[in-house]
């Protein structure tokens, strides 16, 4: 779990993807061909998508309207690459994340409504584990976005990862006193779990990594979550 500290490692020379350029168009190995197509059908949509987009001017977009052209490029994207929806590790997260917050204790009235998939977050969520640092991403303060982060240097699928690291998040709930809005845990890693059951945050979006160096690897998982949780002063719900 998250310890203040970054760990900088790089990624296994070997994968089973080929990489054409960015985190977002990762091709694997056995249908290249046809994700190479796809490829440039994408890059075409987002030529023209740009040109019809906020950044088609001189000033800055805000960080509102960065969120919502990434939000509308990440529908298309996710469509275009995973047309017959969410995968293993992804559904697997997703319901774990919506089960704890179906089973939260005291009970939420009303309930917590369940998490909304959102590929623009996970596609952010991937472009940071991709790099290996574990850590917060910094700019997520910016773009309003909270952030769970999880590793296991133990071999294990991608979906395994998934249900692991959702366990370890709302095991951190341990520690929190729902009462008196505190945290025992000497870490303080209770925002972990009270991020997971934040009542104002809809979407999630998550991406998992293999990272490695000569001496250490592990598997790097991150969540997105929009709006962020973790209001200074507020319970969760």
């Amino acid at each position: 779990m998250a310890n203040g500290r970054v760990i900088k490692l790089k990624k296994p020379s070997s994968s089973l993807y080929l990489d054409y350029g960015s985190p977002s168009y990762r091709c694997p190995m056995i249908r290249t061909s046809l994700c190479r197509l796809s490829q440039l059908v994408a890059i075409g949509m987002l030529a023209v998508s740009t040109l019809w987009s906020p950044y088609a001017r001189t000033s800055e977009p805000s960080a509102a309207e960065e969120l919502e052209h990434e939000r509308s490029l990440g529908s298309w994207r996710y469509k275009l690459f995973q047309p017959n929806g969410l995968n293993a590790f992804e559904q697997t997260l997703l319901d774990a994340l919506n089960a704890a917050r179906a089973n939260v204790v005291p009970p939420a009235s009303p309930a917590l409504p369940p998490f909304a998939w959102s590929q623009a977050l996970a596609l952010d969520a991937q472009e940071w584990v991709d790099g290996c640092e574990y850590g917060i991403n910094p700019d997520n303060s910016v773009l309003g976005f909270g952030q769970n982060i999880f590793f296991n240097s133990f071999p294990a699928s991608e979906r395994e990862n998934a249900a692991l690291a959702v366990q370890d998040w709302v095991e951190a709930g341990e520690f929190y006193d729902y009462n008196t809005n505190t945290c025992s845990d000497p870490n303080n890693l209770c925002g972990f779990y009270t991020q997971v059951v934040w009542r104002d945050s809809t979407e999630v979006g998550c991406a998992v990594a293999a990272c490695s160096n000569a001496s250490f690897s592990f598997q790097f998982v991150s969540c997105n979550f929009f709006p962020a949780g973790n209001v200074i002063f507020q319970r969760p719900y």
